[in-house]
């Protein structure tokens, strides 16, 4: 196999720090960057769709675009050119966290979560209205959200400059994953982030990369309880019994 490359074009318009790649139904590739463009792999020819900085999208069954923007979320219709912008209001506590997204993902047809530099957000397409966590009203790690996946059970999967989160759409609650289980650092980089066809989640951090199937991770039911095998006050060893402690903290123990 030989590689191709497609230089970014210089004449028309510019191009520069490209966010993604999307391979679009009709064969052609979308590329995200300072702008939205499209390049046709067969002649190597970009052209400009849209003057906005996009950073992710998903595509529809019926080919509309869901892009993850530095304006908001936007819905766009390459057939017709319409486009629907969504962006934060602070008066508005169901509108998206914060117009600098970085991650979108679809759950069915009706959902979308996106991450951003202000938490993560369940998005409504029917309503447009958004649901928000962040580390103020949930247990997320860090609001700078840099990838989001949602896995093949339900859960979604957000990485972050605080390390790896967990959400349980169902109950709203949120699990960090921490460098004791394996992750590279605390710390991921936006745009590393990717979901394979078995179901594969890979994330990218400032240290590497994390590859693991959820399906296969096993939570312990039964976490051993603590006890205590003994007590040691300076040169003295207490047995752990009835009163011991107490006995230690009443010999002045701060």
């Amino acid at each position: 196999a030989v590689a191709r490359a497609y230089p970014f074009p210089s004449s028309t318009f510019t191009l520069y720090r490209p966010a993604f790649m999307h391979e679009a139904r009709a064969g052609r590739l979308w590329v995200g960057g300072n702008v939205l463009a499209t390049l046709d792999p067969a002649t190597g020819q970009y052209e400009e769709v849209l003057p906005l900085v996009v950073r992710a999208v998903h595509e529809t069954d019926e080919g509309l675009l869901w892009l993850a923007s530095d304006e908001g979320l936007v819905r766009y219709d390459p057939q017709t050119g319409a486009r629907e912008v969504f962006q934060h209001a602070p008066e508005d506590p169901t509108s998206i966290p914060n117009d600098a997204l970085q991650a979108v993902a679809a759950q069915g047809d009706s959902v979308l979560w996106l991450g951003s530099a202000a938490g993560v957000a369940r998005f409504d397409v029917a309503t447009g209205r958004a649901t928000r966590y962040t580390s103020a009203n949930s247990d997320l790690p860090n609001n700078y959200v840099n990838g989001v996946l949602v896995d093949d059970v339900g859960f979604v999967w957000a990485s972050t400059n605080g390390g790896l989160a967990r959400l349980d759409p169902a109950t709203g609650t949120v699990t960090t994953i921490s460098t004791t289980r394996g992750l590279q650092g605390r710390e991921f980089n936006r745009g590393a982030y990717h979901k394979a066809t078995d179901g594969t989640l890979m994330f990218g951090g400032i240290n590497g990369l994390n590859v693991f199937n959820p399906a296969r991770l096993r939570e312990n039911p039964h976490p051993p309880q603590v006890q205590l095998q003994r007590i040691v006050a300076g040169s003295e060893v207490l047995v752990p019994g009835p009163g011991a402690l107490d006995a230690m903290l009443g010999d002045g123990m701060p």
